[in-house]
């Protein structure tokens, strides 16, 4: 039965590196989509500044044409003073 042990190898095991290619490809996808989500939130967050630096809007009106929360707008708010 030792002698067995030496023969087999996770690296060469087809089964295994086919499950570890799968892995793989499945966490990067996750990361590019948590990637494009965080893009998402950050044009929202630039988008929303620049409304409330530059305009008279709301707090209501700008999350409505950012497409946002009320909440997300006033947090952005506050860390402008």
């Amino acid at each position: 039965m030792d002698s067995l042990v030496g023969l087999y190898s996770e690296e060469k095991d087809i089964l295994y590196r086919i499950g570890e290619l799968k892995g793989m490809q499945k966490g990067m996808k996750k990361g590019r989509e948590e990637g494009k989500e965080e893009a998402r939130i950050e044009d929202k967050e630039i988008f929303a500044k620049t409304l409330l630096l530059n305009t008279g809007f709301s707090v209501s009106r700008i999350a409505g044409l950012v497409n946002a929360t009320e909440y997300f707008v006033r947090k952005i708010k506050k860390s402008l003073k």
